[in-house]
């Protein structure tokens, strides 16, 4: 919940099942060795906690989402999976 909107209901308060964030993150290829990782996630882990990024996201209304590499990398595919879900079903997909 933010601070600027206290008394805002939420989503699923309000009875939809939806939990909506803007998330950020990188990718690196497959394969990728895991101390680059590593050195990666930890330098970017870092960043997230400066006060000056931390003071950005509130200008936007926005609140920091850290998630380890591998709940991100689960986080990326389950999103994956239903935005797929809804772009069949709508029949977006190409060749649809």
């Amino acid at each position: 919940r933010l601070d600027k909107f206290p008394n805002a209901p939420t989503l699923k308060e309000l009875g939809y099942d939806i939990v909506q964030n803007s998330p950020f993150g990188i990718g690196a290829p497959k394969g990728t060795p895991p101390d680059v990782v590593k050195r990666l996630h930890d330098a970017f882990k870092k960043a997230m906690e400066e006060p000056s990024y931390v003071a950005a996201l509130a200008r936007y209304d926005m609140l920091p989402n850290y998630l380890s590499s591998a709940d991100y990398t689960k986080f990326a595919q389950d999103t994956v999976g239903r935005e797929k879900v809804l772009i069949d079903k709508l029949g977006l997909a190409k060749g649809s």
